[in-house]
């Protein structure tokens, strides 16, 4: 199952809406897209730093709360640096 967020953005142009991640995770299609059963993987990616992030931390407890031992993958990026991390509780990489 994938999902996509954005960093909190606040200067944005006035025709976007951006919806931050510790909202979108208690929006009903997050919670309905979390009742799945048999999920295999999350898949986390977003212009969002892959380190130190309270926006990842959200969507983690999010997934953590109804999913607590299915994988999740993050792809992300902020700073033009190229990372990633795996939420996992014997994590590993950088």
């Amino acid at each position: 199952m994938a999902f996509g967020f954005l960093f909190d953005f606040k200067r944005g142009a006035n025709n976007t809406v951006v919806t931050n991640v510790r909202d979108s995770v208690k929006e009903q299609w997050f919670l309905d897209a979390l009742a799945k059963d048999n999920v295999d993987l999350f898949l986390l990616a977003g212009h969002i730093p892959v380190r130190g992030s309270s926006e990842w931390t959200s969507a983690i407890a999010a997934i953590r709360a109804v999913h607590p031992n299915t994988p999740i993958q993050i792809f992300g990026g902020h700073y033009h640096v190229c990372l990633w991390s795996l939420a996992l509780p014997n994590q590993a990489g950088p």
